[in-house]
């Protein structure tokens, strides 16, 4: 039995799971500091004012929506990147064969 080794989809694979890694690493920051950012304002003004707790809760919802208004608009800006690699990846393969929708759709129309 012969193994091979293609370095180049060793490479692809890696890169595969690399990015998607970092986005998990970076929506669970981004999510985590917000909250860590609202809750340390919020000891701050309850030391500051003396009520402590309602501050903290109420500082800790504020950086729970914070972070997941944040994290949506990341995972939305990387759902949007991801479609854009599709669509120009099925585009360059539609012009390298020769099968363009919009030249088979005028042949339709135009007899």
């Amino acid at each position: 039995m012969k193994i091979s080794f293609n370095p180049k989809k060793v490479i692809g694979e890696f890169a595969k799971y690399s990015a998607a890694s970092n986005i998990v690493i970076e929506l669970g920051g981004t999510l985590i500091g917000n909250i860590l950012v609202a809750v340390f304002i919020g000891i701050w003004l309850g030391n500051m004012y003396g009520s402590k707790t309602i501050f903290v809760i109420v500082f800790l919802f504020i950086g729970l929506a914070s972070g997941f208004y944040q994290v949506w608009k990341i995972s939305m800006k990387e759902l949007e990147k991801i479609e854009n690699e599709k669509r120009f990846k099925q585009h360059t393969e539609d012009s390298n064969t020769g099968n363009d929708s919009n030249s088979n759709n005028n042949a339709h129309n135009n007899p």
